[in-house]
């Protein structure tokens, strides 16, 4: 779990620490999936865009250790983007705090407003997605990663 706020206003110091905890979280891992948390994304086509911040600081990090799924909030909506250049896939669940309006760009799998949740079931073969609305129905389900 990063702590992105300090990644978006910390002091200089405070992200290279960010930034250096999860290498070396990363580079330790010996776990089947490796997925990163954090509140604010990465990639979005909702209310705030693709963050520039997160783009040259964790990107690089994420791709150079083959992270699986980057997971976060902020936006209130739900989006599933999977970019060919980005090692890892997108996952926005913020929906649960309100709605805003999101869209569909060209690399976006899915993306909803109005409430709901975004549940990952894993296994060792398989991450599997299930976009869920307010009511709890999954109105999309795909698997976000496979094992080669």
């Amino acid at each position: 779990l990063l702590d992105t706020q300090a990644l978006l206003k910390g002091s200089t110091e405070e992200k290279e620490q960010q930034c250096s905890w999860l290498r070396q979280q990363l580079a330790a891992s010996t776990a089947t999936w490796k997925i990163v948390v954090g509140h604010h994304m990465i990639r979005s086509h909702g209310a705030y865009g693709d963050q520039g911040f997160m783009l040259k600081m964790i990107k690089p990090i994420l791709d150079e250790y083959g992270v699986h799924v980057y997971c976060n909030g902020h936006d209130h909506d739900i989006q599933y983007i999977k970019r060919p250049e980005d090692t890892f896939t997108c996952i926005t669940s913020g929906a649960g705090g309100g709605a805003r309006d999101t869209a569909f760009g060209e690399y976006t799998r899915y993306a909803a407003t109005d409430g709901g949740f975004v549940a990952l079931v894993f296994t060792d073969e398989r991450i599997h997605a299930q976009f869920c609305n307010a009511e709890g129905m999954v109105c999309y389900a795909q698997n976000v990663a496979v094992r080669p």
